[in-house]
């Protein structure tokens, strides 16, 4: 298994500038078969909106259930982008980006025991 954040300052189309974190996790097939047995795929993140343009784009983590969608860990896989607009909301991407470091690293500890037992 292997978690991947990469984050880049881009100025945008305007002059302004955000960041975006490239977000994805590496299973090898035996993982990602132990992670679908075990119903690890449909794990919950956190609650967020997606864009309507493309939905690997995770614009603003919301902290309500009302009508958002849920992040989960079967879109790590697949890949995500994490954006902010500046300065701002860096904060927001930190935590944003903590958390899913949190529940990828309880995702590995569960598929690791799978395995070694």
């Amino acid at each position: 298994m292997k978690l991947s954040i990469n984050r880049h300052k881009t100025k945008g189309f305007f002059g302004g500038t955000y960041y975006q974190s490239s977000i994805d996790v590496i299973l090898t097939e035996k993982e990602e078969k132990i992670a679908n047995e075990l119903g690890l795929m449909d794990e919950p993140i956190f609650y967020c909106k997606w864009s309507k343009q493309d939905e690997q784009i995770l614009l603003l983590m919301i902290p309500t259930i009302e009508n958002k969608t849920i992040l989960r860990f079967k879109q790590l896989v697949r890949g995500i982008v994490a954006k902010s607009q500046g300065e701002i909301d860096l904060g927001l991407l930190d935590f944003i980006e903590k958390r899913i470091r949190e529940k990828y690293n309880e995702i590995e500890a569960t598929i690791k025991n799978s395995i070694s037992s």
